[in-house]
């Protein structure tokens, strides 16, 4: 049914009955709690620090109460870390599946692993779909970035010392940490990835010392968060509202990572325009980067362009700075502008409030489309998924009319300044 004008009653009720139904969903997916497993290596402090984690979001409903870490395990190794996940009844069964695991080199006064161990460990992992936090030397390095942020090498026995007498680490005891130095941790460990990234092109797990990928695994915790708010807590991730359909795109003048300087008109396709805020860091972009280039491909092809624009702190996340999302654009080979909104003004102009955020506009600038790109969160959807982002953009290629039925995007909040 088009949209006519003096039909305000009309839109008014249909408004409503979709913000109801959007609800009941929301609520629905609420309930239906999700379920994790995590293999540690280490028998002490990772399990003590995330069975806290673990307890705080059980109590709080966020997971299901089913979620449990590993603690008696035969293994100490990365490799044999991984045969203990596969080992457990019905691991399979499990929303969400991890192993956390230290590179710990062999020493000449005994202990550590062997390189082969651990490479095996992630290559086995990524074979199964199973997730992995890794750290290098090990997992106290995940400690220290919440305190200092440190790119020189360092092995284990002078990483704990330093924790002990800087800071009164116990690895038999909780270490205490509060959510300034949590996010301050998650953005240290994100640099240090992409410090290796910009030394080498690629991370190196093995050799890549200090590194560490837990802030993924927490950055997924965190995001259970969501659906229990507290008075005062900081929102990690956020979902996109509901399509207001017909309203205009508004003209933006940004500078591109080819050194160009575009406008509105200048993205504008034939047939219509995909804008999208995105980042370099948020887990929620990077589970469907390749899935964008498709896209944008296949949708350049209908006469729909694409334009990327990145509107993070990029003082706070210099994952996202410029130099960095052109490094990103050339990596994956973007076949769209991506563009830097320094100044978060065009970000706030459009309303958009995380990364992902998708906004589809017709041929005469009219928002038509307000929803996901398909069902991944985190993690990549499964092959076969409905690409619903693309079949919006094409229906609206050929009407001029975006679907009535949109499941919101859901993604990190934009890191405003």
């Amino acid at each position: 049914m088009s949209r006519r004008q003096g039909a305000e009653g009309f839109e008014s009720n249909k408004k409503a009955r979709k913000r109801a139904k959007i609800a009941q969903r929301t609520q629905n997916t609420q309930n239906e709690r999700e379920t994790l497993i995590i293999a540690c290596e280490d028998s002490v402090s990772a399990p003590l620090y995330f069975n806290a984690i673990f307890d705080d979001l059980k109590i709080n409903h966020a997971i299901a109460a089913s979620s449990l870490v590993i603690v008696n395990h035969k293994h100490t190794d990365p490799a044999g870390v991984l045969d203990d996940l596969l080992n457990h009844p019905n691991y399979q069964d499990f929303d969400h599946q991890w192993i956390v695991i230290d590179r710990d080199e062999e020493r000449t006064n005994g202990g550590g692993h062997t390189l082969e161990s651990f490479n095996q460990a992630i290559a086995r992992a990524k074979n199964k779909n199973i997730k992995v936090a890794y750290s290098n030397p090990c997992f106290e390095i995940w400690y220290l970035l919440h305190f200092d942020y440190r790119n020189t090498a360092i092995d284990r026995d002078e990483l704990v010392e330093q924790l002990e007498h800087k800071y009164q680490y116990k690895k038999n005891a909780l270490f205490i940490l509060n959510q300034d130095q949590q996010d301050a941790a998650i953005r240290n460990a994100a640099n240090l990835i992409q410090s290796w990234v910009d030394t080498y092109g690629i991370t190196k797990p093995a050799t890549d010392n200090p590194s560490t990928t837990v802030h993924d695994l927490v950055e997924q915790l965190n995001s259970f968060k969501q659906d229990q708010p507290q008075a005062g807590a900081k929102m990690v991730t956020l979902e996109t509202p509901i399509c207001d359909f017909g309203k205009k795109a508004i003209d933006f003048e940004l500078t591109g990572v080819d050194g160009r300087t575009w406008t509105l008109q200048q993205c504008m396709g034939e047939k219509g325009l995909l804008v999208m805020f995105i980042c370099n860091h948020c887990p929620y972009v990077k589970a469907v980067q390749d899935r964008i280039v498709r896209d944008a491909r296949e949708l350049k092809a209908l006469g729909v362009e694409t334009v990327a624009i990145m509107p993070n702190d990029t003082v706070e996340y210099p994952a996202d700075s410029f130099d960095n999302i052109k490094k990103l654009s050339e990596q994956l080979g973007f076949c769209f502008p991506y563009l830097l909104d320094e100044t978060q003004q065009v970000a706030r102009a459009y309303g958009a409030i995380c990364t992902p955020d998708f906004f589809g506009y017709n041929a005469d600038y009219e928002l038509q489309y307000r929803g996901r790109l398909d069902a991944s969160r985190k993690e990549t959807a499964p092959e076969g998924a409905k690409r619903e982002l693309f079949e919006a953009m094409k229906l609206i290629a050929e009407t001029g009319h975006g679907p009535k039925e949109q499941i919101n995007s859901i993604g990190c909040s934009i890191k405003w300044k």
